[in-house]
């Protein structure tokens, strides 16, 4: 019976958390939303005005996947072209790696986060009965602060009797990076959120089931599954927001390849380069999530118009050229 209930509780921490994220990401929407995205459009001129933008919107919204989505968007109404909208996608990958941070910071341990979980939600629903609209909108960041914090502390609490499930024991002893990188892009195509399995990670490292090599592959793949829900919703777009969308894919699965080999060959040098690892696997997780992205981007930036032609094959641009009537079956 307590590990059913451990399980039930586990079960609703992650949908909690998750919940919690979504809420932030639509409360700055509604907020800003409007501001955000002639923010975004004002700054595309140079690439690496664009990269700031997509990294500050994202570190503000909490999600990637909603600025790559505000950028379709963008594409879509002709604001900005494909190859403007690639640096803002880059840059929300690695703003994004913010909710992984405060996770590592303030999720973990400390007997606080039940009183800063429950403060926040009472703030948010008092502001949800005030009938100013702005209000409201504030209501819902404080209600989704207040729902991510204490997902992560229904995680957190009931880690230590799912040790003895013994299909976490067997998952735990899994050591092939590529099952751990497949595991990463499932579980993040169905949560929508590299961000929540980044910090569901973290939260477990912290009670020691979590290995900081094992997750790290894990982290690699979650960034190419959080790509898929965007590639779905840019099915009825135009050809630049596609492309826009698929870029996002292009970008993660270019990180990956080039990253996957090495992080295998430089498993041994992984502990000089985060030695707080040891100590501090959640730590370490989240300063890697954050240097692998900034790294990708680096690397990504001088081969813009290889990978911007990867993407145009892709998403069907020579299709769209040559045979018009059949581009709505061909395409993505």
């Amino acid at each position: 019976m307590e590990i059913f209930s451990a399980i039930v509780s586990v079960l609703g921490g992650v949908a909690t958390f998750v919940y919690g994220l979504k809420l932030l990401g639509e409360g700055t929407e509604k907020l800003v939303g409007y501001k955000l995205k002639k923010f975004v459009a004002g700054c595309v001129k140079r690439p690496f005005g664009g990269f700031l933008a997509g990294a500050s919107v994202a570190a503000l919204t909490q999600s990637s996947a909603a600025v790559t989505m505000v950028t379709v968007g963008l594409a879509e109404s002709k604001a900005i072209t494909f190859l403007q909208s690639a640096p803002v996608i880059m840059g929300a990958n690695v703003g994004t790696t913010v909710t992984a941070q405060f996770i590592a910071i303030f999720g973990r341990g400390g007997e606080y986060r039940v009183a800063v979980g429950a403060i926040s939600i009472a703030v948010g629903v008092v502001c949800c009965f005030i009938g100013k609209k702005s209000v409201k909108t504030v209501g819902e960041l404080f209600v989704g602060f207040g729902l991510t914090i204490s997902g992560l502390t229904a995680l957190s609490g009931r880690i230590d009797t799912l040790k003895r499930l013994s299909f976490l024991r067997v998952f735990g002893s899994v050591e092939n990076p590529f099952l751990l990188f497949l595991t990463g892009i499932v579980v993040a195509a169905v949560t929508q959120s590299s961000s929540a399995i980044t910090g569901i990670l973290i939260t477990f490292s912290g009670n020691s089931i979590t290995a900081f090599y094992k997750a790290i592959f894990i982290i690699l793949g979650s960034n190419v599954g959080s790509c898929f829900a965007v590639i779905l919703s840019s099915a009825d777009k135009s050809l630049p927001a596609k492309k826009a969308a698929v870029f996002n894919l292009v970008f993660n699965l270019f990180g990956a390849i080039v990253f996957f080999p090495a992080l295998i060959a430089l498993k041994n040098v992984l502990p000089v380069i985060f030695p707080h690892a040891a100590t501090d696997a959640g730590r370490a997780m989240a300063d890697f999530h954050t240097l692998f992205n900034l790294a990708a981007s680096l690397l990504a930036f001088p081969l813009l118009k290889p990978l911007a032609a990867v993407t145009d094959k892709l998403s069907c641009g020579k299709i769209y050229k040559k045979k018009k009537n059949r581009v709505k079956n061909a395409c993505i």
